[in-house]
């Protein structure tokens, strides 16, 4: 990956921001993209997560939802023992 030669997994409007032309790995599919630098997703990735979340019902949202915040509360709760 050539930070200098644009990609599709880039975030360009990030670039208008001090911390907005940053290498990041992307933690989905292992590549580089350039964007701001706390930025964890490409916009590739980004892209399909959102289609993915956009084509689920309200019901499945709710549940996806709930699994992750339980996840979340057990996780603080295994740091707090």
């Amino acid at each position: 990956m050539n930070p200098l030669v644009p990609s599709d997994r880039d975030w360009p409007e990030d670039a208008k921001h001090e911390n907005g032309n940053y290498l990041c790995h992307c933690l989905t599919c292992d590549q580089h993209f350039v964007g701001y630098k706390r930025r964890m997703t490409c916009k590739v990735c980004a892209k399909i997560a959102q289609d993915k979340w956009s084509a689920l019902t309200p019901e499945q949202r709710a549940e996806k939802e709930a699994r992750t915040w339980a996840t979340v509360r057990k996780l603080f709760s295994e740091l707090d023992k």
